[in-house]
């Protein structure tokens, strides 16, 4: 199934075939995330805002469209993160601030 986490119908369409597909869900993994490697100042707003939507709403979107399928398995959700939160390499500050936790 196709999902786009940075776009809200696509979150909504998936949770819904996921709901059809199966009544309820052990595990949710957000492993998904996009970085744009470039200088801060030469960022768009529109890149950053793909970014936060890719890795911070979606994974939220999506999680609380599938809580009610998780509950009914004391299931869990798992967030990843990234490395680079941790260490830097040039022109990854976008992705460190957004995946660090």
């Amino acid at each position: 199934m196709p999902l786009d986490l940075s776009c809200e119908n696509s979150i909504e369409t998936f949770a819904e075939e996921v709901k059809r597909y199966t009544d309820h869900l052990d595990v949710l993994v957000n492993n998904a995330g996009i970085s744009i490697p470039a200088p801060l100042m030469d960022l768009e707003t529109d890149s950053w805002d793909r970014v936060l939507s890719t890795n911070v709403r979606g994974p939220f979107l999506l999680s609380k469209q599938l809580v009610p399928l998780l509950q009914k398995q004391a299931g869990s959700i798992v967030h990843v993160g990234s490395m680079a939160g941790h260490e830097a390499y040039p022109g990854m500050g976008l992705i460190a601030r957004v995946r660090q936790h």
